[in-house]
């Protein structure tokens, strides 16, 4: 294991330095040591850029590349991902915020060389940033149809193989909710499938910064609450998460020969139809997505039935 090589990748922007500091360290210490790290910044930040130097020193296992333009998280862990050197068995991602259990890469680089899975992930310890402890993930794996409805798959709890980057890169479309860890969990289960330690090896830290964090999604009361009071839409609740979802199937099925091919197509046509409902309620009988998910995505299949067929009236 000593002798497997890999990359850490950690998209970093306006980060707030005493976390950073304490994440970086967190890495420094990995009880692992086979491994590079690219640091990327999403825009200029002369000042962040200064802080991970002086952290760093002469460490000559990271790589610090500021970039001119901020793009997102989305396009930036893309950018990033593209950088990685041709041979890293593994590539790791990595939060600006949070921390690393000293055994972590060594807990998740054996259990990734000593099974067939392309993706392997941790449990975490969910904590705000003064270190409360809020609970503890418990993420079980699922086929490519649910993990491509419904996301388990966390980036930085989380390694890949090599492979998992041929497919994955060049992302697809970004829409409204594009989320980076989703494509690349769904192309890992894609390939040799997505598996999760029980191990505890990873605080998640959530504060009000977090890009993408630990939000569930809204129970069923609370979205109606905010479509009473005028804030949102049914459908602006529902159509990104779908939209997000036909595009994934859409680049899975051009990319791939998968034996859930048929399922794909079904998600990639977007609308409501018989074969998609099937699909999404015996997803849902089998207990691998709640129901109010189920419903929720049908509907925004719904709206863009109806959408397709004014859109086709008018032509």
């Amino acid at each position: 294991m000593a002798d497997c090589f890999g990359v850490i990748v950690l998209a970093a922007y306006r980060p707030a330095p005493t976390l950073l500091k304490r994440q970086l360290l967190s890495i420094m210490n990995q009880s692992f040591k086979h491994w590079s790290c690219i640091i990327g910044f999403d825009g200029p930040d002369p000042a962040a850029v200064a802080l991970v130097r002086t952290i760093v020193g002469p460490d000559s296992r990271f790589r610090l590349v500021e970039f001119p333009h901020n793009v997102g998280v989305y396009r930036h862990f893309e950018r990033l991902l593209t950088m990685v050197e041709s041979e890293a068995a593994w590539i790791a991602l990595s939060d600006q915020d949070d921390y690393w259990h000293q055994h972590k890469l060594e807990t998740l680089v054996g259990a990734l060389e000593t099974s067939s899975h392309t993706g392997v992930a941790c449990q975490a310890r969910v904590v705000t940033d003064s270190g409360v402890e809020l609970g503890l993930t418990t993420r079980r794996a699922k086929a490519l149809v649910p993990l491509l409805l419904l996301n388990e798959v966390t980036g930085c709890f989380s390694i890949f193989r090599r492979e998992v980057l041929t497919l994955a890169l060049p992302f697809p479309a970004e829409t409204e909710l594009s989320i980076h860890d989703h494509w690349l969990g769904v192309c890992s289960e894609a390939l040799q499938g997505f598996h999760f330690v029980d191990a505890v090896m990873h605080d998640y830290v959530q504060h009000r910064a977090n890009a993408i964090g630990e939000v569930k999604l809204r129970s069923v009361p609370k979205a109606m609450a905010s479509v009473m009071l005028g804030r949102e839409s049914l459908g602006q609740i529902t159509s990104a998460p779908w939209e997000w979802r036909i595009t994934m199937a859409e680049a899975l099925n051009a990319r791939t020969s998968s034996s859930h091919a048929k399922a794909l197509r079904i998600v990639a046509q977007g609308t409501l139809s018989p074969a998609l409902v099937r699909l999404l309620f015996r997803q849902s009988l089998r207990g691998w997505i709640p129901p109010r998910v189920t419903v929720a995505l049908a509907y925004a299949a719904l709206l863009r039935r109806i959408a397709t067929s004014r859109y086709r009236g008018r032509n």
